[in-house]
């Protein structure tokens, strides 16, 4: 498979490199993560101005029309400099529709996100259990016309900033899969509390209470009762594009890293010198362009419509483990200043812990691709 980018790629990543250089620096990541909901709408309007909501979205819905491969390159960028707008919930919301094949809510929705004026997360997990369907236990109660929805939802990203959350809830407690439905809701519904959650690396994340929230059958997502489908799918790949993005921070510590390597003197040389150091960058190197490879791989398996839910566990457990170790490579190569907060790599290391557990810890993938070889 030939997993180099295109011309139109390479140039796609040219100038979101230009553009977010100039656009965002570790000072305004600092502000966004002090701030209430950590969204910066100049920067989110300029995002928007160049088609980077619409980069997925079909022309027939305000959008560009892109790949995922396309897409993965924006997150790669962005992960470079640590970006912490609402851009990637949103997206999410755009997978999540684009795969439930509900015509009416894409012409909708999806015109209304790629003109930036609306913003979206997905609200699945549960206290119970954050990965298996089986536990979740947010109830929808059919009546008078309208479901009622009552239930606790964790891990929320970017709820506070979103003007629309799709929640997982079940109208039947059938089986394990069947009865999950994805309910659009908007923010201000009456019932829905919303509680930050305390974050080590200060990412926007909010526990989710709905008592007795009300809602039309209109705001169901796809087909009622087979949202899990959606909801597996959408992560799925949500997950490959968050590894671009892990690729991206991981591979501007590499580079400061060896920069510093290199400035760095002691003992009348530069520490990079040393073969201790030399072969830890090596190391670093090696690992972050396997990381590199298995994300590509998983997103250009998806954009070809091939299976992929090994190669995209694959690449989170190597990825986040990868961003994880170079991170801790690079505060001991730095020496003291490295473990200094206000020092830019604590801001990677600190992202880096966060990636790695958000949709799912390398374990869960693990297991997840020891089931796909059948053991």
């Amino acid at each position: 498979m030939d997993l180099g980018l295109s011309q139109e790629q390479k140039m796609l990543s040219e100038e979101a490199r230009k553009f977010l250089s100039k656009e965002w620096n570790a000072t305004k990541v600092r502000e966004a993560a002090c701030s209430e909901t950590g969204h910066d709408q100049v920067l989110w309007d300029k995002m928007v101005a160049l088609g980077w909501l619409g980069i997925i979205i079909p022309e027939s819905c305000g959008g560009v029309g892109l790949g995922m491969v396309d897409l993965a390159v924006l997150y790669e960028e962005c992960g470079r400099v640590l970006i912490p707008t609402s851009f990637y919930s949103t997206i999410t919301g755009v997978l999540a529709i684009l795969q439930s094949g509900d015509e009416p809510r894409k012409q909708d929705s999806l015109s209304r996100i790629a003109d930036g004026s609306l913003r979206m997360t997905l609200a699945v997990s549960e206290p119970q259990a954050i990965h298996d369907p089986a536990f979740l236990q947010t109830a929808a109660v059919f009546e008078r016309g309208q479901y009622t929805l009552s239930g606790t939802k964790l891990f929320v990203p970017d709820a506070l900033a979103s003007d629309e959350l799709f929640v997982a809830a079940r109208i039947s407690p059938t089986s394990r899969l069947e009865g999950v439905t994805l309910f659009l809701v908007e923010k201000d519904t009456p019932g829905l509390q919303i509680t930050a959650l305390q974050t080590f690396g200060g990412e926007k994340q909010y526990e989710i209470r709905l008592d007795s929230v009300r809602v039309k059958p209109e705001s169901i997502l796809g087909t009622p009762g087979d949202g899990w489908t959606v909801v597996e799918e959408t992560l799925d790949r949500a997950t490959a594009l968050q590894c671009a993005e892990m690729v991206g921070g991981v591979e501007r510590v590499m580079e400061m890293t060896v920069q510093y390597m290199n400035d760095r003197y002691q003992f009348d040389r530069p520490i990079g010198s040393f073969q201790a150091v030399q072969h830890a960058c090596a190391d670093m190197s090696i690992e972050v362009d396997a990381a590199r490879e298995l994300t590509y791989q998983a997103v250009a398996l998806i954009d070809q419509g091939l299976p992929a839910k090994m190669e995209i566990s694959m690449a989170k457990a190597w990825t986040g483990e990868t961003y994880k170790g170079v991170t801790l490579t690079a505060h001991h190569l730095f020496g003291g200043i490295g473990f200094s907060r206000e020092h830019d790599l604590y801001l990677y290391s600190s992202r880096a812990k966060a990636t790695e557990l958000s949709l799912g810890p390398g374990d869960h993938h693990l297991g997840v691709v020891a089931d796909q070889l059948g053991i």
